[in-house]
Order: structure tokens, then sequence, then C-alpha cells
């Protein structure tokens, strides 16, 4: 049986969380639960989400948002990889660019999906028009996308 989906979150579960979902890209990248990119990835949620970590009751778009951030950081640390050769030998760590392009982008996308949700809810419970700019990607509020 899975383990239950977490109903809260500090910034050290949620660092965790991140590493975890980046899986062996992740391990390969160096990328830890104390990495500076994955605690920067940490403040930039919390930042995205508009409130602290700990404040968060969406646990749906914090996940989204957080997963957004974590590969984002996955990103910027796989800039600095190159491809190595000596002779007939060749490490290829560059490779690993073309998957994170792709699961950010993934991500994102998902988080933008999270966002419109969010928003339709949000605006059904206070009988709004409900028309979210953040779900056609339209829009740059307080969120910081």
């Amino acid at each position: 049986m899975p383990a239950p989906l977490p109903s809260s979150y500090d910034e050290e579960s949620l660092a965790l969380f991140m590493v975890t979902e980046l899986g062996r890209p992740g391990v390969a990248l160096g990328l830890a639960v104390n990495s500076p990119r994955i605690e920067q990835a940490v403040r930039r949620t919390a930042r995205l989400m508009g409130q602290e970590i700990a404040a968060c009751t969406d646990m749906a778009l914090l996940e989204a948002a957080a997963l957004w951030r974590a590969w984002e950081a996955a990103y910027g640390q796989a800039i600095n990889q190159t491809d190595m050769k000596a002779g007939t030998a060749s490490l290829e760590r560059s490779q690993f660019f073309d998957h994170l392009t792709e699961q950010l982008g993934a991500a994102r996308s998902a988080y933008l999906n999270e966002q419109a949700r969010a928003d339709a809810e949000e605006a059904a419970a206070s009988g709004t028009s409900g028309g979210s700019q953040f779900a056609f990607g339209l829009g740059h509020g307080s969120r910081g996308y």
C-alpha cells in the first residue's frame, strides 16, 4: 500500500519531496536536501505560493509548484554539465539537458493547470466569474510566473 499523501509540509519536508521526485537525475546532478539550488527552489516555491510553506493548505498546488521549482533547479545545475572525451571513451552528461528540458516544461504546465483549478475553486466559492488569466498563460501576477 502506498504511503499516505502529506497533509502539510514545512521547508525541510518540501525539500525532501523535491529531491525524491527528481530521482536519479537529481542524484546524478548532486542535488540533495541541503543543496543550495534545492534550498533556493524551496524559497522560490514559497514566493510563488505567496506564503510560508507551512501555511499552505492546497497540497496539490504546493506540490505542483515545488516540482516546477525542483526541475528548474535541476535544469540550472545541468547547465554546467559538459561532455567529456578521452580517446574513444566519453561521458555525455549533457544528455540530461534534453530530459530536464522536457521535465521542466511538463512541471510548469502541471503547475499552471493546478493554479487554474485553484483559481476556479476560489471563484466558485466567492461567487465571482472565475475566468482565470493563468489558465491561458496570460498573467504574471503576484505568484511570480
